[in-house]
């Protein structure tokens, strides 16, 4: 597999061989289904990082993004809280 930079010359990522490709005209990420380079465009690209962690510093773009760093990062602490609080939650 080859690898190339991304446009800020920052990050290798491997080389795209797909045959339809969706590039970002601002900062050239490439992805696969147009839908994705949708969310990018609506949610990533150019955007300021609006969800915060309230364990920690982290800050994200997107809450799925979030909810995958709670839950890998903080699990104990999230758990924790659910076992005093008397509202039933799920971890997803």
């Amino acid at each position: 597999m080859k690898f190339h930079k991304y446009g800020d010359g920052k990050q290798n990522a491997p080389e795209v061989t797909w045959s339809k490709m969706y590039v970002c005209q601002v900062c050239k990420k490439v992805y696969k289904h147009k839908g994705n380079l949708k969310r990018h465009l609506d949610y990533e690209c150019g955007k300021e990082a609006s969800f915060l962690c309230e364990f920690c510093e982290f800050k994200c773009k997107r809450l799925d993004y979030l909810r995958v760093h709670v839950k890998t990062k903080h699990y104990k602490e999230v758990t924790q809280c659910l076992r005093k609080s008397d509202v039933p939650y799920e971890i997803e």
